[in-house]
C-alpha cells in the first residue's frame, strides 16, 4: 500500500484519494470538484462521497485509494 504524502502535491484531477491531518481523523475520502486546466474559482472545491465541500484547511497529508477487491463468483 502507499504512504502518505504530503499535501501540496496532492492531484487536482478528479481522482478519488484519501486525506488526514493531524486533527482530521479518520482518513476520509475525497475528490477535487472543478477543472483547474480551465479556471480555480469558486466551482472549484474539494468533495466527499456525499458531494458536499469538503474543507481541507485541516488537511496535512494524501495518499491514493487503495484498489477496490475482486469478488470471485
Amino acid at each position: 500500500m502507499s504512504e502518505w504524502k504530503p499535501i501540496d502535491t496532492v492531484p487536482k484531477d478528479g481522482t478519488w484519494i484519501l486525506v488526514c491531518g493531524v486533527d482530521a481523523w479518520p482518513p476520509m475520502p475525497v475528490k477535487w470538484h472543478g477543472d483547474t486546466i480551465i479556471r480555480n474559482g469558486p466551482d472549484d472545491y474539494w468533495v466527499g462521497f456525499d458531494f458536499d465541500p469538503f474543507d481541507m484547511s485541516d488537511i496535512d497529508y494524501w495518499m491514493p485509494l487503495p484498489p477496490q477487491p475482486i469478488v470471485n463468483d
